[in-house]
């Protein structure tokens, strides 16, 4: 009787430290997923989040290309007629046969 109560004992031991064993193993999983879940979120807020650009300097780049295109069109010589577009037209022949070249 001795004899199972003290196997009982050493099986008692046995699986609270495979317990404990687990328990440690459950804390570090979860830490895991929380330095993945972290890395998950900077990366997203990296990739979709606010740029640090700010709109002042496009805008101000955008007026600056305006200026530079509106003086092209106050220095050009209105009085001059424009050239006159030739339209090309032609029609192609269609190709004759190519089914069966592709076939064979």
């Amino acid at each position: 009787m001795e004899k199972i109560i003290a196997e009982l004992k050493l099986e008692k031991e046995q699986w609270q430290q495979r317990c404990h064993e687990l328990e440690k193993k459950v804390e570090e999983l979860e830490a895991l997923v929380k330095y993945y879940e972290e890395e998950f979120r900077l990366l997203r807020h990296k990739h979709f989040g606010k740029s640090s650009e700010k709109t002042e300097p496009v805008q101000q780049a955008a007026e600056e290309d305006s200026k530079v295109f509106n003086e092209t069109e106050q220095e050009s010589d209105t009085g001059k007629a424009e050239p006159e577009l030739e339209e090309i037209t032609y029609k192609r022949r269609k190709r004759k046969g190519k089914r069966e070249e592709d076939l064979s």
